[in-house]
């Protein structure tokens, strides 16, 4: 029996506290929250306008949760008062990078190209640079290429190399695609100038950076896989089968229809050819709107190639941003839940145009923004910032509020010994679990030599581990025990070890079962919406739900 004891108490006591920020299992806290209707109050001060932007910018911003509406603003400047629909949203914007997004989702949607697969396996002409360069890391901006190949050449006329130091030189690089007054670059020009050996990756899979020739390439590959123009592509895929008729590679020429520039404006609302892959859409905000739902709704992938989609490709030296393929993932400490949570954007930025597509899934929350004017990246950036810490927090507080009305309470058994006291206090806390007469929460911190029980009590934290489980009749959600240790108490800020090496809960997960069926595990039984029951497996026993006493 020692042994054994022994054994127990090495497998359980290697938990670290799981309440703390980010020492918990990757995933949602809480179920996300699902509203019926918009709050009865703003979110934010109405409107925006506080914020210090040019005299030309306009704007349209969606915030929803679910389906529903919670923040929607939009602001013509006066200089466009002509301009577009009634509506700005629908309006169409230039979405710039966000195009990137539709791009990545024809890849995966197809059959036809695999991710890890070489990009010389569906481009022709490219040279032996490219063989270790793969579909996968042209998504994710670990391809080693540059930024935007010839376009980002400023060997014109109108650049004075002198003014920076240069040499003169007789060299100019090939004037097409979106260079104002260039022609359409054909894939031999193409071709050639990523052979070209000023511009062949170096040091592959290396890092992130930014890419946006990159997509020329995966483009490319859309276009032999499929024998049809890249354009074509995406709207087979995608545009059409989520119905977004607004969407484009063609530049408006109806002032009645979009956001285009004045004569005197800068922006960059030419056509982008075989940049198009890049960056070349145009949509309105309510189709904008409506794609980013599409992706929190499985619409054309399934869940779990959903969540592959949103998994992290590369690291940044920030903590707190990821890189996606091609996602641009935020993980900031939200202050209204104080837990870390996976913000997925997408930003576009190009002279006269910005915009961001956002989804946090943990939350159904999904957030668009598109802008057109002189300083529109930097305003979009600002609205982003403004906007998300309010949304979210509203957010958080729907979830917390549902998650108290579905879970907490007393579950029971006629005539045993056995109860859970299950506690909504930010994630679902077991205060309490007693099963044919035995205190399981004390029993398991005896086994690892807990001496604070006055101090704090043994407690265990609920998460919902199978999400695919959510809103069905049954919900698993998994525990672990929460026994912090004296350093934590006193708030040693070494208490989680080097590079907060104790924070490791995930291993943790399914580690002990009985006659098969997992210790760890708290299924919830539910009717209309509100769990009426528990079932926990390893000990064949169903708890009902007691009414709660108001």
């Amino acid at each position: 029996m020692a042994p054994l004891r022994a054994f127990l108490a090495i497998i359980l006591g290697s938990s670290a506290p799981v309440a703390r920020a980010y020492c918990r299992p990757a995933g949602p806290i809480l179920p996300p929250p699902s509203l019926k209707h918009s709050p009865g109050k703003p979110l934010l001060r109405t409107p925006l306008h506080d914020l210090s932007f040019a005299g030309d910018t306009s704007y349209a911003i969606t915030a929803a949760i679910g389906n529903v509406e919670v923040f929607k603003q939009e602001h013509r400047s006066p200089v466009f008062r002509d301009a577009g629909h009634a509506s700005l949203f629908d309006t169409q914007f230039r979405i710039a990078s966000v195009t990137k997004l539709f791009t990545v989702l024809a890849l995966l949607l197809s059959p036809k190209l695999s991710w890890d697969a070489p990009i010389t396996r569906y481009v022709d002409g490219l040279s032996s640079a490219y063989e270790n360069v793969t579909i996968r890391a042209l998504a994710g901006h670990t391809s080693g290429m540059g930024f935007w190949g010839w376009a980002g050449d400023v060997t014109r006329p109108q650049f004075d190399p002198a003014s920076f130091g240069l040499p003169a030189v007789n060299r100019t690089p090939t004037n097409c695609d979106f260079i104002p007054g260039g022609r359409k670059c054909t894939k031999r020009d193409i071709i050639s100038m990523l052979n070209d050996p000023s511009q062949t990756p170096h040091s592959i899979n290396a890092g992130p950076q930014y890419s946006n020739i990159a997509y020329n390439l995966l483009g490319m590959a859309l276009e032999q896989a499929y024998s049809k123009r890249y354009e074509d592509v995406i709207g087979d895929l995608i545009l059409k089968p989520l119905n977004l008729t607004s969407a484009t590679f063609i530049t408006p020429t109806n002032r009645t229809t979009a956001l285009l520039p004045r004569p005197v404006d800068a922006w960059w609302a030419f056509d982008f050819a075989s940049y198009n892959p890049t960056g070349g859409l145009w949509m309105t905000p309510s189709d904008l709107h409506k794609f980013m739902r599409s992706i929190q709704e499985h619409s054309l992938l399934s869940p779990a190639q959903t969540r592959a989609w949103l998994q992290p490709h590369a690291l940044l030296p920030s903590p707190s941003q990821v890189v996606g393929t091609p996602w641009e993932i935020l993980r900031p400490t939200l202050k209204s839940s104080g837990y870390a949570s996976d913000i997925y954007t997408k930003s576009g930025s190009i002279p006269g145009y910005a915009a961001y597509g956002i989804i946090v899934p943990e939350l159904n929350t999904t957030v668009t923004i598109s802008v057109a004017g002189t300083s529109s990246s930097l305003i979009a950036r600002e609205f982003l910032e403004v906007l998300l810490n309010k949304i979210l927090s509203y957010a958080w507080k729907q979830a917390e509020k549902q998650a108290y009305e579905r879970y907490d309470g007393t579950y029971t058994q006629p005539n045993s010994d056995s109860s859970i006291q299950i506690t909504q206090s930010g994630p679902l806390t077991i205060t309490e679990l007693r099963m044919n007469g035995v205190d399981v929460l004390n029993a398991s911190a005896a086994l690892r030599r807990y001496r604070l029980h006055d101090i704090y009590p043994p407690r265990a934290v609920l998460f919902p581990t199978d999400p695919d489980t959510l809103g069905t009749e049954r919900e698993v959600w998994r525990y672990l025990i929460d026994l912090p240790d004296e350093a934590e108490l006193l708030d040693d800020s070494d208490s989680k070890g080097f590079a907060d090496i104790h924070c490791q809960d995930w291993m943790n997960l399914d580690k002990l079962r009985y006659a098969s069926q997992p210790l760890d595990v708290v299924k919830f039984v539910m009717k209309e919406g509100r769990a009426v029951a528990v079932v926990l497996p390893a000990w064949r026993m169903t708890l009902e739900r007691e009414k709660r006493k108001e």
